[in-house]
């Protein structure tokens, strides 16, 4: 089926699930990383997308998945269940 556009609340609370935290907005983006401490420890590139948009874009989803060494499936599995 592949990656779509999702809104932007849901994208959030997948974050929130993995146990990423809101660090900051920097422009329009917000910036999200692992608290620390947390088991994965911290990302080498934080995830980023435009937080008062109303949907993620698909090449925004994409981008921080790849961050994340999530693939397409677990994601669209996991956001089934948000």
């Amino acid at each position: 089926m592949g990656i779509r556009q999702i809104p932007t609340k849901p994208f959030i609370r997948y974050l929130k699930s993995l146990g990423l935290i809101y660090i900051c907005t920097k422009g329009d983006h917000d910036i999200w990383n692992y608290p620390d401490h947390h088991p994965r420890g911290k990302l080498i590139r934080l995830v980023t997308f435009r937080g008062k948009d109303k949907d993620i874009p698909v090449d925004h989803i994409s981008t921080n998945l790849k961050t994340l060494g999530i693939s397409n499936t677990q994601f669209e599995q996991a956001i089934k269940e948000i």
